[in-house]
């Protein structure tokens, strides 16, 4: 009679650990899984954001030396403040209302929705922090040349949007042990989890919705301010390029 084998990755992944392995582990693991993933998604978001405002989306040059105290001074300095609050603001909250999990206490009804909702608010947190980064930017800029404006404000948002959209899958996956873990006393009555439907929005959103709203923008900057050939063909050879990256 053949046995049945045991999966090896019980809840998906082998990043993700078993079931049984202890609180300690199980802490250590969610954490780094939470950090590392936020820092590496924000970084490409605001790598993003530089290389479409200075090299890629047609209008005003950026990289000019009337610029030159916001590219090299208050983006390198909000950019930074902006990791730091992230970190403290979003994951150390989210891992204390998490700490039943960790210390390997049966969860109550409000620790199973603060789990379940643990991707959502994290995801608000960056909204939050990208929306005050789309609203400095396009002011500082705009103060020093209004022509700026329609070019940073697309940018910012079009990186925001890819980046909360990725901090949420992400974060999704590495809570997946402690919604294990909630959800083993039974599904509490109200908990903000998006569905399959929603899902699959947020992987089109990511994959097409974005990226072809981003061409079609640039499309209409052009006829509102002339660009050149060359500057068309490297906007959509840049946001093809993602939008295959990312599909």
């Amino acid at each position: 009679m053949q046995r049945s084998r045991v999966p090896s990755a019980p809840l998906g992944s082998w990043l993700l650990g078993s079931t049984d392995e202890s609180p300690r582990r199980r802490r250590i693991r969610v954490q780094a899984l939470l950090t590392a993933p936020l820092l590496v998604t924000n970084l490409i978001g605001a790598v993003l954001a530089i290389v479409l405002i200075g090299f890629v989306v047609p209008g005003p040059e950026i990289i000019h030396p009337e610029f030159a105290w916001i590219n090299f001074i208050a983006v390198p300095v909000f950019i930074g403040c902006v990791f730091l609050i992230g970190l403290l603001w979003g994951t150390k909250r989210l891992m204390r209302d998490l700490r039943w999990a960790t210390e390997d206490h049966p969860p109550t009804e409000q620790n199973q929705r603060a789990a379940l909702r643990g991707p959502w608010r994290l995801t608000r947190v960056q909204a939050v922090l990208w929306t005050a980064a789309l609203i400095t930017f396009t002011t500082m800029y705009g103060i020093v040349d209004p022509d700026t404006i329609p070019k940073v404000l697309f940018t910012v948002a079009f990186s925001g949007i890819t980046t909360c959209a990725f901090c949420y899958l992400l974060s999704e996956f590495a809570l997946r042990p402690i919604a294990a873990r909630a959800l083993e006393s039974g599904a509490p009555r109200k908990a903000a989890v998006l569905g399959l439907t929603g899902r699959t929005i947020l992987v089109w959103l990511l994959g097409s919705g974005v990226p072809v709203t981003g061409l079609m923008l640039v499309a209409v900057f052009s006829f509102i301010r002339p660009a050149s050939w060359q500057a068309l063909a490297t906007a959509i050879l840049v946001i093809g390029g993602i939008t295959l990256c990312v599909g």
